[in-house]
């Protein structure tokens, strides 16, 4: 895989995007799926790349991305009281 590619990628497509052509260029789904074979789980995991993707497609810069991924994780940690 190229790396100049992929910098140039970053620039003319979404985040989303930028997954996608990882995903394939690594074989990131064949990865995930080569030792969970059979036990159901496959799928669940091969969705949830799915859905971090499309979620990602919504974004041109990954800093903008992480930002985003950031303020969830903010606002589901639970408030401490003492």
């Amino acid at each position: 895989m190229d790396c100049g590619i992929i910098a140039k990628k970053s620039v003319e497509f979404s985040v989303g995007e930028q997954i996608k052509y990882l995903r394939r260029g690594l074989a990131i789904d064949d990865y995930v799926s080569k030792d969970i074979q059979g036990d159901g789980n496959e799928s669940e995991k091969i969705e949830n790349i799915n859905s971090l993707e499309k979620i990602a497609g919504k974004f041109k810069s990954v800093e903008d991305f992480l930002e985003y991924i950031n303020n969830i994780s903010i606002k589901k940690k639970p408030a401490i009281t003492l």
